[in-house]
């Protein structure tokens, strides 16, 4: 497909507009920027092309290419909106220039284009860097914006405290979600599940559990991998057949695969072998 799109620029064929958009993204995927650019070229006006290449030059760690394309956008009089800006702004984090990441930040606040998408891209920007106090200001300055945080916001910073072992500051944060009626997903589950080790507090691993149990959506066997290794691991089988029976009563026990059974049989060997060198 790509050899013919190159026999039309001699013969001056243009393809129609849905057929250029599948013949630059096909060109983007095996690393033929100058034919994707050629393509673009051909569509000065389109605006979902220039997200498009926007993205691409980000993969691509090319910066100056995604500014490039995101200023001819500006100068040729299109309306500029939070999608577009969004896209830079990805495209910086990505490319590791975080000067140029606020900068532009700090202008779609100005241009009131600043959304949700926009403050979680700096904020995993903010927590990849290990500024998890500064991250969480970020969500102080959504709420005052009127902006509320989504549950991935919530989950970024989630993992962030239990990574840095702040088990006040994760509950906390839980709280917070539950306050604005944010649920906590299996996502924030599995998160809370990474916490609990042998020296976890018994309240700790009763909270998890009725979080699990109060979840909106039903476990998947993702999910309820995590939560076999989190009981064997803080050493309360009875905890995990309690939470067997629950899952088989959805009929999820009938799912289970060849490799969560084998994780089961494997977690319970290493907690055996951990009590019997403790014991030793």
């Amino acid at each position: 497909m790509l050899f013919r799109s190159e026999n039309m620029k001699p013969n001056q064929v243009k393809p129609d507009p849905t057929l250029s958009d599948m013949l630059m993204k096909a060109a983007m995927q095996v690393g033929r920027s100058d034919l994707a650019e050629d393509l673009f070229e051909q569509s000065p006006g389109d605006v979902a092309k220039h997200v498009t290449m926007i993205k691409a030059c980000g993969k691509e760690n090319n910066l100056q290419g995604a500014v490039s394309v995101f200023n001819k956008l500006k100068q040729g009089g299109v309306h500029m909106n939070s999608m577009i800006y969004n896209c830079l702004l990805d495209a910086c984090v990505q490319c590791g220039d975080m000067d140029s990441a606020f900068k532009y930040f700090e202008q779609m606040k100005e241009l009131y284009f600043v959304d949700v998408v926009s403050y979680n891209t700096i904020l995993k920007s903010h927590l990849s860097s290990g500024h998890v106090d500064t991250a969480q200001k970020l969500l102080e300055e959504m709420s005052a914006r009127g902006l509320p945080a989504n549950k991935i916001t919530y989950n970024e910073l989630l993992n962030a405290k239990v990574q840095t072992k702040d088990r006040r500051g994760m509950w906390k944060l839980v709280e917070q979600m539950q306050a604005v009626g944010v649920t906590p997903n299996s996502v924030s589950c599995s998160i809370l599940l990474k916490s609990l080790t042998m020296n976890s507090h018994n309240s700790d691993v009763s909270r998890t559990m009725q979080l699990i149990d109060q979840m909106e959506e039903p476990m998947d066997e993702v999910l309820f991998s995590s939560v076999i290794e989190a009981c064997i691991r803080v050493g309360q089988l009875n905890l995990l057949s309690d939470k067997m029976r629950k899952y088989a009563q959805q009929g999820g026990l009938l799912a289970l695969t060849a490799p969560t059974y084998g994780s089961m049989i494997k977690r319970s060997e290493e907690h055996t072998s951990e009590l019997q060198s403790l014991a030793g």
